[in-house]
């Protein structure tokens, strides 16, 4: 009779190596042990068992000679059994390390999924980073750009201030210009006022001077009637006369002149100031001539109706 182990389907033939459980099924003691580190349960029954629980049987057998062959053959297949439970024993291995690996796998696809969007958000930084350091050496193109444009701009700035520094003069320039221009007016309005004066004046003393030389030929001829009536005493009462009427002609030239150009009467007053004093002296003598020359005209006059009658 064979007896086989029902975890590894091998012949229990040596009885050192044979156990039973608290439910009486057999087994290979190896077998049983790794079994019931996986589960405590009979392999057969399912019912539940322990290590502690388990006990070896103990066979009784004859002493009887078996030939070569037979234990052989049993030698051989306990080998071929306990090679096909190492067999099972790796295909749950096997079946394990497997489902491990599945799980492994989707793992590692999870990571190669998040590698891959990591290298895409890192191949977009780094196309970021590219725009950011283009945008960098923009900035400093401009910056640079910047900076000669304001060192240009505040020399345009000092050249506007000089440039309103020169209208400030300018302007003032012109308000002088335009003020001495003014002046220039005035004094030219003043000049042909004043030259309308002198033109007058010189007018007024032709005519003078006409009227003078017609009281010139008068005298000569009055002097020439009269120096047959009269002598010497006469002629210096005549020559005073008429040296009396040059003098009022003149006095009044000068005041219509003075009257007509206002510019020129200061200078004319101080002159006038400066002969006056001299004058008195001769207007004191000119009155006295004027008297004896009054007494003497009126004798003349007398004695010429008389010679005439």
């Amino acid at each position: 009779m064979k007896i086989l182990c029902v975890i590894c389907q091998d012949q229990l033939s040596s009885p050192d190596d044979i156990f039973f459980t608290r439910c009486g099924h057999v087994f290979h003691h190896r077998c049983l042990l790794q079994w019931l580190e996986r589960s405590e349960t009979c392999p057969q029954c399912r019912n539940r068992v322990i290590i502690e629980k388990i006990h070896k049987a103990h066979f009784t057998v004859s002493n009887t000679d078996i030939s070569a062959d037979n234990v052989d053959n049993s030698t051989l297949q306990g080998r071929i059994d306990s090679l096909q439970f190492q067999i099972l024993l790796n295909e749950k291995n096997i079946k394990y390390y497997t489902s491990k690996n599945t799980v492994l796998e989707k793992q590692n696809a999870g990571l190669r999924q998040e590698v891959r969007k990591v290298e895409s958000e890192m191949r977009q930084k780094n196309s970021t980073i590219y725009a950011l350091k283009e945008k960098i050496n923009s900035f400093q193109k401009n910056y640079q750009e910047c900076d000669v444009l304001k060192r240009k701009l505040s020399q345009k700035e000092r050249e506007v201030e000089q440039f309103r520094e020169d209208l400030r003069f300018f302007a003032l320039c012109e308000s002088e210009n335009l003020a001495l221009r003014h002046r220039v007016n005035e004094l030219e309005k003043l000049l042909t006022s004043d030259q309308n004066c002198i033109s007058r004046s010189s007018k007024q003393k032709c005519s003078n001077s006409l009227i003078t030389m017609q009281t010139a030929n008068i005298y000569n001829q009055q002097k020439n009637i009269k120096q047959e009536t009269a002598g010497q005493n006469n002629s210096s009462t005549s020559e005073a006369e008429i040296e009396i009427i040059q003098t009022n002609q003149e006095n009044s030239i000068l005041n219509s002149t003075l009257d007509e150009c206002p510019t020129v009467t200061k200078k004319a007053r101080l002159d006038l100031q400066s002969d006056n004093n001299s004058k008195k002296i001769n207007d004191v003598n000119k009155d006295n001539i004027k008297n004896t020359a009054g007494i003497s005209s009126q004798s003349n006059v007398k004695t010429s109706f008389k010679k005439k009658n």
